[in-house]
């Protein structure tokens, strides 16, 4: 993979208010923003405010008493690059960084808070790396490299859509992928393969998916065979083939039209809807499907009843065998040569295993009434 990343670098002191948030940044994508907005957007205030609460609901409690303290120091840079046809510039790496200075310095000019004087000049001009090269995926690559195995990691989707547009744009293999982001190539096909179909329930489900529901996905229906072939996953088309099947599951555990639930965590689908799926347990997934009030739980403990029946015949069937094995036994106890034991070096694990059995005996003999 070809980074046209140095060659491409320049510093530059640019002024604050010439800093664009970014509503593209991939720590927000899947969250409040589902969809990439142009650049002649990005300077909006009512977008720049919305991107601005998101960022501060993600978290920016740590920066802001470090830079409250210490202002803004240039040892970590911003990478910016420019809005086409104007003097403004969008962040690529440093979103959370800009977002705290932002929000101290209203903070200042409302009063709020009161900042040295050296603090509040440091805020004001920004050196940053400008960017002037054309991949289009560097934002990925910047914040993919600097944070999907950092202290602050995405969540799961913005994961999964990471490998899924550097996969597509940069042609990477899931060897590639691993190298770069050392999550497995297993892991890797797991959470790409998710993301897609996800994106494909997106447009299939007649509600709303969000980033929650993403780990139906990544943690249920791919890592349960059973459940990915009740589906019909098409490999090849990423796409979920058994639409019934599908338009079930996502309304029991996502909700219905009316918002009713069956299935309240990932959990139970991964498992125990899972058991359901085994075909010697056929007739209680039928009748999970077809008695509304019939929960999960009570499927469960059905399968457990049914299980608890099939080991007792087990017990019973195998009495016999167990007689035979006993009579081995005491065979075996019967012909020890206690000469060579006395003598040997492993006396004392002989008299060990015997006293257990002495005891494991004497219980039994109590339980059979003797």
């Amino acid at each position: 993979m070809k980074l046209d990343l140095i060659e491409n670098l320049n510093t530059e002191t640019v002024e604050l208010e010439k800093l664009f948030l970014n509503p593209n940044n991939p720590r927000l994508m899947g969250k409040s923003r589902k969809v990439d907005l142009p650049d002649n957007r990005v300077n909006e205030e009512k977008i720049q405010n919305a991107v601005l609460r998101d960022i501060k609901q993600e978290g920016i409690s740590d920066l802001y008493e470090k830079i409250k303290k210490l202002g803004f120091l240039s040892i970590d840079r911003i990478v910016v690059r420019k809005i086409s046809e104007s003097d403004n510039y969008i962040v690529l790496e440093g979103n959370r960084r800009i977002s705290t200075v932002k929000t101290l310095l209203n903070e200042h000019q409302e009063g709020i808070i009161t900042l040295d004087s050296n603090i509040l000049e440091s805020l004001k001009n920004i050196e940053v790396l400008v960017y002037s090269g054309a991949d289009k995926n560097i934002i990925w690559l910047l914040q993919g490299m600097r944070h999907i195995n950092g202290i602050k990691e995405w969540g799961a989707l913005q994961q999964a859509r990471f490998l899924v547009e550097m996969q597509k744009e940069e042609s990477l293999s899931a060897t590639e992928l691993d190298k770069m982001t050392g999550f497995g190539r297993n892991t890797i096909s797991r959470k790409i393969r998710s993301f897609k179909a996800f994106e494909f329930c997106q447009e299939f489900y007649h509600g709303e998916l969000d980033e929650n529901n993403f780990s139906l996905f990544q943690e249920a229906i791919f890592t349960k065979p059973q459940i990915k072939e009740w589906l019909s996953w098409n490999d090849d088309e990423n796409k979920f083939e058994n639409s019934e099947n599908l338009e079930s599951l996502l309304n029991w555990y996502v909700g219905d039209e009316e918002g009713n639930k069956r299935i309240e965590r990932v959990l139970d689908i991964r498992d125990h809807f899972n058991k359901l799926l085994i075909p010697e347990n056929k007739s209680i997934l039928v009748k999970f499907i077809e008695v509304e009030d019939f929960s999960i739980n009570e499927a469960i403990q059905e399968i457990r009843d049914k299980d608890a029946e099939k080991n007792a015949q087990k017990h019973q069937l195998d009495l016999g065998e167990r007689i035979l094995r006993l009579n081995d036994l005491y065979t075996e106890l019967s012909t020890l040569p206690m000469v060579n034991i006395l003598k040997s070096a492993d006396k004392d694990k002989f008299k060990d295993i015997i006293e257990k059995i002495n005891e494991s005996a004497s219980f039994q003999l109590t339980s059979l009434g003797k």
